[in-house]
């Protein structure tokens, strides 16, 4: 994928737009995932619309942990990087939401190279206690990554167009706005499917 840059970002739009289209055919269907991870999703191949665009098309496995019903009430199920914060609370919660918290994460993966938070419990990882704290963007503000040029980092949000970081915010969303609501306007965001210039700054 290259460096972080609009390059990437580009490819990266491209292929949480398949993705996004792909869970939410499962939700369509009354499904969710349960254990979306970058390990569960396989790149088919770029299909061609013309000799310059190329289109990706993703896959989805491990299907074990799916649920019926938008509202599971199991306990959390996937590596603990990738847990929607509120599948940790008692009783039921929101599993459509959770598969696009997911998601979110995933972008994160895809355009940084390295997870944003390696547990979304509460208490058991700083990154993501400042993420509930400040929000998402805050934390792209703060954590550097390789730019463009040379080696010099750059705030990661400087890497990325304003439509990119506030999808990946909406997605990883963990307060303020309903979880539903936020997650599925970070959704929308990505499911366009446009360059980057055309969604960003």
């Amino acid at each position: 994928l290259g460096r972080a840059g609009p390059e990437r970002e580009v490819r990266v739009t491209q292929v949480m737009s398949s993705l996004v289209s792909e869970v939410r055919r499962l939700h369509n269907h009354g499904l969710a995932h349960g254990n979306l991870c970058l390990e569960a999703v396989l790149l088919k191949g770029w299909s061609r619309k013309s000799p310059e665009d190329g289109v990706p098309s993703v896959m989805l496995t491990d299907f074990v942990s799916m649920e019926q019903g938008a509202f599971a009430v199991e306990e959390p199920s996937g590596k603990p990087m990738y847990v929607a914060p509120e599948a940790h609370k008692k009783g039921s919660y929101d599993s459509h939401a959770a598969d696009l918290f997911a998601c979110g994460v995933i972008a994160y993966c895809l355009m940084v190279g390295e997870y944003p938070f390696m547990n979304t419990a509460k208490g058991g990882d700083k990154a993501f206690s400042y993420l509930v704290e400040h929000g998402a963007k805050a934390l792209m503000k703060r954590r550097k990554v390789l730019g463009m040029v040379g080696n010099v980092k750059v705030p990661i949000i400087d890497t990325m167009t304003d439509g990119f970081a506030e999808a990946i915010s909406q997605l990883l969303s963990a307060d303020g706005l309903p979880v539903w609501e936020a997650t599925a306007s970070g959704a929308y965001l990505l499911d366009k499917g446009v360059p980057a210039a055309e969604i960003g700054r």
